[in-house]
């Protein structure tokens, strides 16, 4: 098997795919497996369906044997790579470049800083390494234009500009749609031939000579996959069930006049929602406090300081238990044999009580269940998650409402205990009353930025931060490690990850070091897998590489990649082309003398 795809790999053309990241490249080689057919399996060749993809997927090295149909040369074998367009990649993508023999240069038709790389970036790396090799300029998602509004494609690269620049490199130019398949042919076609020409004239394939030019020619072991950093499943909903369930900060007790079992509950997640109690609780407005009157009545506190709020006869408790939940949660818990009965009763609640999207969920519902003829129906949860407004932790109005206070570089931040000990376990202790901070009303936390906690609060009060992008990411993962929010630190992982793609190597090493101190384990991995990537680049780095090395000998000898044999080729390709550097700008020097090349001055 491995012998088959070694008499393939050696005499097929070597087409290699480059460019910006997310132009393209990726699902111009899929819609090309649909097309031509493709060695799959170790023993034969296969078309495949091409599969388009929304969710982008960074990729280092590919490489296919496929058979691509032209018209003039017949059925032509082309070896064809994949290229990662990310800075990390550079220092193990020349592999790619050896002995290609045509490139095809893509762009991102509605990217104009793609198109701009392809000459200012892309051209003057290939032509250091394989300065005599042709290229294509290939557009991506030409689909775009029959389908986007003069506002939108104003700024897009036009065919014009592209067939221009193509014409000053001296190549030609394809624009192609991988999503609708046009021109995909044309291109790989074109590829073929400006290979096949180039390689006529030239007298014939010339592989590199180098001791390690066979072990070259090998099949590189498979490149594992890079690292895709996630977020682990929500627990909102648990968190703020555990609210609910909280006795010990709760500041309302729900009394039933059919004498059923009271329940507690906290003010503040009534803000939250529209609703009857929200009116009641926060708007003081007693002439609508007087409209509810036959739902429920306002009594003065109680000896433990909690408002009583008297629910009418009518109330059923096990009804207004899911309006709690869902107020809470934003769940509503209907399950599949839920008759109209049921839901006609909640949504008459819902309707009392002024609880709008609860009304909005129970009309749906019973819609749904004319419509499916009281088919299966499951658990759902349409209501968005809890929002706070600008400033709603700074609003002097809701200090009556808080049992604790936050002095955050001299701020008052007002808080809830119940909403900050269910979601955080350092809150949790810090707020008990084992420590003298959980006693007091007021709670300093000295050497905390201000806009950094009021994000970390957010996400506390909302499961969101959409403050992130516009505070130091970093200093919000810090305060999430402290307050042990493994679910906040991966979504600033997630965030600072669009960040490493183009780093330097001093500035991996940096983000390393931080993330390990502070437990951001995905960027950990991300940082030591581009290290493991870019091994010749990191050695010159000897002390600090070493004990990277030693630190995580196991990880390096799994994700390592090329293997150390093929670092040596890499190593002596990278030589090879610092000397025809070299060699160039002396003739170039010496062309613009006036002396003889053998004259030298005394």
């Amino acid at each position: 098997m491995a012998s088959t795809f070694l008499q393939y790999f050696k005499g097929a053309l070597k087409i290699v795919l480059v460019g910006d990241s997310k132009v393209g490249k990726t699902s111009l080689l899929s819609r090309s497996h649909e097309l031509y057919a493709t060695f799959s399996d170790g023993c034969s060749f296969l078309k495949k369906p091409y599969v388009h993809s929304e969710v982008y997927s960074p990729t280092v090295f590919e490489t296919f044997i496929t058979n691509v149909d032209t018209e003039c040369l017949g059925n032509y074998q082309a070896n064809i790579w994949d290229t990662g367009g990310y800075g990390v990649f550079r220092s193990v993508r020349p592999l790619a470049y050896i002995d290609a023999d045509v490139f095809m240069m893509c762009f991102d038709i509605t990217n104009r800083e793609s198109f701009e790389n392809l000459t200012e970036v892309w051209l003057p790396e290939i032509q250091s390494f394989q300065p005599n090799t042709p290229v294509l300029f290939v557009g991506m998602k030409g689909d775009l234009r029959t389908i986007s509004s003069n506002s939108e494609s104003h700024c897009w690269v036009t065919v014009s500009e592209a067939e221009s620049i193509a014409h000053q490199v001296g190549c030609a130019y394809v624009e192609t749609s991988a999503k609708t398949g046009e021109n995909v042919t044309s291109a790989f076609a074109n590829a073929v031939k400006i290979g096949h020409i180039n390689n006529k004239k030239l007298g014939g394939r010339k592989r590199m000579k180098t001791e390690f030019a066979d072990l070259y020619l090998r099949s590189l072991t498979s490149i594992s996959s890079p690292p895709q950093l996630t977020t682990d499943p929500s627990t909102y909903v648990s968190d703020f069930t555990r609210i609910l369930e909280d006795v010990a900060y709760a500041d309302i007790l729900f009394k039933f006049e059919d004498g059923s079992q009271s329940i507690p509950a906290h003010k503040i997640v009534f803000w939250f929602h529209i609703s009857a109690f929200r009116h009641a609780f926060f708007e003081k407005n007693w002439n609508l406090c007087e409209k509810f009157q036959d739902s429920f009545m306002i009594k003065e506190t109680d000896f433990e300081g909690k408002t009583c709020v008297v629910l009418k006869k009518w109330f059923s408790h096990d009804i207004f238990v899911k309006i709690l939940e869902f107020l809470y949660t934003g769940e509503v818990r209907i399950s599949k044999n839920s008759e109209h009965e049921e839901i006609d009763k909640l949504l008459n609640v819902a309707k009392k009580l002024e609880v709008v999207k609860l009304v909005d969920i129970c009309e749906y519902l019973l819609d749904v269940k004319d419509a499916l003829n009281h088919s299966e129906m499951t658990e759902m949860s349409l209501l968005p998650k809890h929002t706070v407004v600008k400033d709603f932790f700074l609003d002097d109005d809701m200090a009556l409402y808080s049992d604790v206070t936050f002095i955050i570089e001299g701020t008052l931040v007002f808080a809830h205990k119940a909403v900050l000990v269910a979601r955080s376990p350092v809150f949790a202790a810090l707020l008990s009353d084992k420590f003298a901070d959980g006693r007091s009303p007021q709670v300093a936390l000295p050497g905390v930025d201000y806009r950094t906690f009021l994000a970390v609060m957010e996400y506390l009060y909302t499961d969101n931060c959409t403050s992130l992008g516009n505070i130091p990411v970093e200093d919000v993962l810090v305060l999430a490690d402290c307050l042990c929010l493994t679910r906040l630190v991966q979504i600033c992982e997630v965030q600072m990850h669009k960040g490493l793609l183009n780093m330097t190597k001093k500035d991996l090493l940096d983000v390393l070091a931080f993330s390990k101190m502070f437990n951001a384990k995905q960027v950990t991995e991300w940082c030591l897998y581009v290290i493991g990537l870019n091994f010749l680049k990191y050695e010159s780095v000897e002390k600090e590489f070493e004990l990277i090395v030693s630190e995580h000998s196991q990880f390096f000898e799994k994700h390592c990649w090329p293997p150390q044999d093929h670092r040596k080729v890499l190593k002596k390709y990278r030589q090879s082309a610092k000397r025809n550097r070299w060699d160039k700008r002396q003739l170039t020097q010496r062309g613009s003398s006036c002396l003889p090349l053998n004259c030298h001055v005394m």
